[in-house]
């Protein structure tokens, strides 16, 4: 009662309007009965009463009370019926041509017939046509030509109102019914079946896992990473207090013995003196250690590298306070021996000053040390115990550098579309920059007031200490991970990334291990440039620096300017996609976003921001202006904290094109901000903020393994999908933690003793790279493992894989194969694919959204082998392959403009629920299929989505198309143009069209349910010639409408009666399937069909029994899919080609008298209903117009039982 239109009846229970609805149709059929009686005043024409047309509802309750209110009609139509008054069964009529229905309303073919029908019924056969051939003329008369692109005024109005259907847009243009005289078709259709499809519905078990793009997934345990790694780094720091302890015990036994005691000089201060004590910075007071604590200041998120030894009784050691300046080129010597200063955490476990003696020690201290020795120590009074220091060179960039490398961390995360859209995490690549600005600023500040002479490459082996031990260790287990992938790059870039070279040439950066480390690459070469450039800046005055940094600031800016001033617009970069290098657009974003060359102004400007600091504090102190100085800087960092906070997050203040220009980068004013800030003027105290800051300086030990491991992390976390944000990074914490002290440490204390052995490292590193790349990676042989070769189904049927490879499959899968006899060759085709599914998170309509592509990498592989065809026809007892073909990829394919076959249209759909874009990316043409051919060449039918035009693609018609095009097996890579199949929809996806030759015109079964027929032409025009319905099939769709029924393979000619008992006759063989929406599985069909216009169909057989596999790349149920037919030249054997879960290429092989037996048992129908006569054939008519051909008039047979047609 839902559409009833009587708000009295509207909310009646169901049985409660079908009594109203028989109490109400009584006295309507009392006034009938006399007005259409035969001497009523209807009795020269009569009556008809019918029942509601066929509305295709779901299976259930909507049948069950459409079939009572029917039951109702027929029941009081039968009380009073005369041949005046008459019933139509309009529900029947419309149920044997289910295709006709458009959302549960009729075609305009349907609803003319649904109309002819009564008119014939009703009017004189005086006012019949003469013709018996029933003409539609219309571009949607039928519902397989409905599209809404036909439509446009009404595309463009409906939106306005409740909705837009399909059906009103077909039924809103015109659709002429002629009548024409013609002969009828004389279809024999002896042997045709109307039996019930035996179709499975339990045939494959559906899956239900997840895609697991990890090494292992497991949701309910994402907590289990994080609790191991939090396990291990306190196992270690247990470890190291019970060493420590017990080398304090040792040592105090050893001071006890010797009555001796450190002494306490100014400037050491013991840490229970001191209550707010200053943060310090332990160094080695030898010129060894000031080299290494330059190391320690100057590498983006580096942990400090000086060697952290057991300490032993020949080393006095003692805790200096950095913030004393007076420190420069001293060597502290206590007892003739080197003072170590050791980490303030270290500090209170060591022996120090007598406390209750102070002056007394420390004049024994000065004794030994010398006077001068003992003031450059620090004569001044500590900062937490007297007033506050001078910021010096002692820069507290600790808990700067290790939030950056979080902010990194997570934006790299949520690029990958793993964390809530949140937009301020997406800018965690802006920091990476401020990484070399930061190096290039520490690096100056301190050459600038200790410069030392040295080599170039000496200085760059020295610097390295600090960053390529830890990356060399972490790309072997990234290798490992890559390897078990089959992601491994190639030896070029391999050997590239070796030697920190993997930023330099555009084609490797984005194919390396570890690619986010590329900034290490641009890292190596400035150090190569730091000597010269140091010279220069050190010549700049303070005006020149000013106006140097003034036009670094503005050099971002120009990947704005330029694409705007050229028409591309500030997004010019998003034409590319990573791993992407095809294109000089391509080539440009990478080196934009990866080359030395394009970071190397930001590096420059932070050796200007370290001398505009030095000449900022000599104005200063010249102008006597300290105490503003100081109100000023306390302001600096806090303020450049909140613009790229403000920037961060609120997307109008976002920098045009920001991707790329942030990254180059736009935001340099308040990074640089940020650093000066923190740094403070030598001669002035640290700001309030950045002494705080300075108490979490120890975090700086653990940013660059943070920043190093965190893909790794990412590679071993059990959940593919979003993560849960705190559990991951408290798993990278925790992992940075145990590779400091397990790995960076050790590597680096070896690193710098062996100042000729790590030389050889690089070397070393890139032949264990690259000898185990040409290791067969296991995971092709781990995937068909489970398939078994070879499965004996009879003594006449085989399934096996098919014998075929190619060297230039590489990872991929070759699948969904299709065979061609060409004499005694055969023509093998299969479609090399792959799966990629990646997540980021990018704009869509103005705001964030994750953004999923999953892009299918898909190429058409051909190749050809001679045949030994009586071994081919014993293939199905023996089980040996009789043949062995070399694929290879159709490189020749080309656009009718004469494009390579590879920049095609994206499919993309919008999930509102969760702000998720997801973008379906082909590479290539997809499944194709061998059609004819001669003297070595063939015709090849495939389907694809369409080649991007030169203004991309038009709204709706990312939909894959069916093509055609000429080729030479023998050489793929000759010139061959695809040209569109033309009698296919621009809107819908067109494929599984079934090609098959009939008197030598090619045709394709363009669908199986209704049977429609196309002819072809080489230059891709085509018209739809036939259509006719098979009982059997339309049935289980009306019993089971989540079912479709689709195409495959090819059709071959069958002439056989000897073969074919069960259809002693000529006819086509060919394959269907029926997909199921409902668990996404398939089931397979042969079928066979008449060999003469209208081609119907004659029988379905069994379901094949192919090996379904589930798919290797992506989750989702097991299945299989036919993609081809073959029968032998003796006409013997059958093979039907498939591919397995995504994953191979099978064959099932079986005799063609072992497929007579399949068909389920038939019988000749003795009462068709009116669905079974109808037949659909094509008048050959094509009329000129502007813009390419018109369709074809469609015409219908007039079953002369029917009458007359008016």
């Amino acid at each position: 009662m839902s559409w009833c239109p009587r708000s009295a009846v509207f909310d009646q229970p169901d049985e409660a309007g079908l009594t109203l609805f028989k109490s109400e149709m009584a006295p309507v059929m009392a006034k009938l009965a006399v007005f259409c009686r035969s001497d009523g005043r209807a009795s020269q024409y009569g009556c008809m009463v019918g029942t509601t047309s066929w509305q295709n509802p779901p299976p259930g309750r909507q049948v069950e009370w459409y079939g009572k209110y029917n039951d109702a009609i027929a029941e009081s139509t039968a009380a009073i019926g005369s041949e005046t008054l008459r019933l139509i069964d309009f529900w029947n009529l419309g149920l044997s041509i289910p295709e006709e229905q458009m959302g549960g309303h009729s075609s305009p073919v349907l609803n003319i017939w649904l109309w002819q029908v009564m008119l014939g019924g009703m009017c004189p056969s005086s006012q019949a046509a003469e013709g018996t051939l029933a003409k539609f003329e219309g571009s949607m008369c039928f519902a397989a030509g409905a599209s809404e692109s036909k439509c446009p005024e009404y595309t463009r109005d409906c939106p306005n109102t409740f909705r837009c259907e399909v059906w009103e847009c077909a039924n809103s243009k015109p659709c002429k019914f002629l009548a024409e005289a013609g002969q009828l078709l004389e279809e024999d259709l002896d042997g045709q079946c109307d039996d019930q499809v035996a179709y499975t519905f339990s045939a494959v078990v559906e899956a239900k896992e997840r895609p697991c793009s990890r090494l292992w997934c497991e949701d309910s345990l994402e907590y289990l990473p994080m609790v191991l790694a939090i396990a291990a780094a306190l196992t270690i720091f247990i470890c190291m207090y019970i060493a420590q302890k017990v080398q304090n015990r040792r040592r105090g036994l050893e001071a006890d013995s010797k009555d001796k005691v450190l002494p306490k000089v100014p400037g050491v201060v013991p840490e229970a003196d001191c209550q707010e004590e200053r943060p310090r910075i332990p160094v080695n007071l030898s010129s060894r250690s000031k080299d290494l604590r330059q190391d320690y200041e100057s590498e983006p998120g580096s942990a400090p590298v000086s060697p952290r030894t057991p300490l032993r009784s020949a080393v006095a050691s003692v805790v200096i306070d950095m913030t004393d300046g007076s420190l420069e080129n001293t060597q502290a010597i206590v007892d003739d021996k080197p003072v170590m200063a050791v980490p303030v955490a270290d500090a209170g476990a060591m022996p120090l000053a007598d406390a209750a003696n102070p002056p007394a020690k420390a004049a024994e201290a000065t004794s030994k040390i010398g006077p001068k020795t003992a003031a450059a120590i620090g004569t001044a009074r500590s900062a937490c115990c007297g007033p506050q220091k001078a910021a010096g060179d002692k820069f507290p960039l600790g808990m700067a550098r290790f939030c950056a490398s979080m902010h990194v961390v997570v934006g790299h995360i949520y690029a990958k579309g793993a964390t809530a859209p949140i937009s301020a995490f997406g800018f965690g690549f802006t920091w990476v920059p401020w990484f070399f600005m930061l190096s290039g600023f520490v690096l100056s500040a301190a050459h600038l007031r200790r410069p030392k002479e040295e080599t170039v490459l000496g200085y760059v082996m020295r610097r390295s200490v600090s960053i390529y031990p830890l990356y060399a260790a972490s790309l072997l287990p990234a290798f490992a991970i890559a390897f078990s992938q089959d992601q491994v790059p190639s030896a070029a870039v391999l050997v590239a990334q070796s030697f920190l070279a993997q930023a330099w040439v555009p084609q490797w950066t984005e194919h390396s291990l570890q690619s986010h480390c590329w900034f290490l690459s641009c890292m190596v070469v400035y150090w190569f440039c730091f000597k010269p450039l140091s010279k220069a800046v050190g010549w700049l005055s303070f005006r020149g620096v000013v106006l140097w940094m003034a036009f670094l600031f503005f050099l971002p800016w120009l990947t704005v300017i330029v694409p705007e001033l050229t028409g591309d617009g500030a997004t010019w970069y998003q034409v590319h996609g990573w791993g992407q290098d095809d294109t000089w657009q391509d080539l440009t974003v990478i080196t934009l976003k990866f080359n030395p060359i394009c970071y190397a102004h930001i590096f420059i400007l932070g050796m200007l921001l370290a001398k505009l600091r030095l000449l900022l504090d000599k104005k200063v102190a010249a102008s006597k202006i300290e105490r503003w100085a100081s109100l000023v800087l306390e302001f600096v960092m806090p303020l450049g904290y909140l613009g790229l906070l403000l920037v961060f997050c609120v997307p109008d203040l976002r920098p045009w094109g920001y991707k790329l220009s942030a990254r180059l980068s736009v935001l340099l004013p308040f990074q640089a901000m940020v650093l000066l800030g923190l740094a403070g003027l030598p001669s002035l105290p640290l700001p309030f903020l950045a002494s705080m800051m300075a108490k979490l300086d120890f975090l700086q030990d653990y940013s660059y393994a943070l920043y190093v491991f965190q893909f790794i992390c990412y590679s071993v976390w059990p959940v593919s999908g979003q993560v849960n944000l705190f559990f991951f990074i408290v798993f990278v914490m925790a992992t940075a933690i145990v590779m400091v002290y397990t790995v960076q440490r050790p590597i680096q204390a070896w690193w710098g003793r062996h100042e000729k052995g790590r030389l050889a490292v690089p070397f070393v590193l890139a032949a264990i790279l690259v000898g185990f790349s040409f290791v067969p990676q296991p995971s092709v042989a781990i995937q068909l493992a489970d398939l078994p070769a070879l499965r004996r189904l009879g003594p006449e049927m085989v399934d096996l894989r098919m014998p075929c490879s190619s060297v230039e499959a590489g990872g991929a899968s070759l699948i969904n194969p299709a065979l061609f006899f060409q004499g005694d060759k055969v023509v093998l085709v299969a479609r090399r694919h792959s799966l990629e599914i990646s997540r980021r998170v990018g704009d869509f309509n103005g705001s964030a959204a994750t953004i999923l592509d999953e892009t299918w990498h898909s190429q058409i592989m051909l190749g050809s082998a001679a045949v030994d065809l009586e071994a081919f026809d014993r293939w199905p007892m023996t089980g040996v392959a009789p043949f062995q073909v070399e694929l290879k990829e159709w490189a020749g394919l080309r656009t009718p403009s004469g494009k390579l076959w590879a920049d095609l249209c994206v499919k993309e759909t919008w999930v509102a629920e969760n702000n998720t874009l997801v973008r379906h990316i082909v590479t290539g043409p997809e499944d194709a299929k061998v059609v004819g051919g001669v003297n070595g060449s063939v015709t090849v039918s495939f389907n694809s989505l369409p080649p991007k035009g030169a203004r991309g693609c038009a709204a709706g018609t990312e939909v894959s198309q069916m093509y055609i095009a000429g080729v030479t097996a023998l050489n793929p890579n000759g010139v061959a143009v695809g040209h569109r199949l033309e009698c296919g929809l621009t809107d819908v996806a067109e494929k599984n069209w079934i090609p098959f030759t009939h008197d030598g015109r090619l045709h394709f079964v363009y669908s199986p349910l209704p049977h429609v027929v196309v002819a072809a032409q080489p230059d891709g025009t085509c018209e739809r010639m036939h259509s006719t319905s098979f009982q059997p099939l339309q049935k289980l769709l009306r019993e089971n409408p989540s079912l479709e029924v689709r195409g495959s393979g090819q059709a071959m000619l069958i002439n056989d009666t000897q073969a074919t008992p069960q259809l002693p006759r000529a006819h086509y063989l060919a394959l269907l399937h029926i997909f199921n929406k409902r668990t996404s599985t398939y089931s397979h069909f042969a079928y066979r069909f008449s060999p003469e216009p209208p081609f119907s169909i004659l029988q379905v057989s069994e379901e094949l029994p192919l090996l379904a596999a589930p798919p290797s790349d992506r989750f989702g149920s097991s299945f299989a899919f036919a993609s081809g037919l073959a029968l032998s030249p003796s006409g013997k054997t059958v093979v039907v080609s498939y591919g397995a879960g995504d994953r191979e290429s099978r064959a099932l092989v079986l005799s063609l008298r072992r497929l007579d037996e399949m068909p389920i048992s038939c019988k000749k129908s003795q009462d068709w209903n009116i669905g079974c006569c109808l037949s659909f054939s094509s008048q050959f008519q094509v009329s000129p117009k502007q813009g390419g051909r018109s369709e074809p008039p469609l015409t219908l047979v007039w079953p002369p039982q029917w009458g007359s047609l008016l």
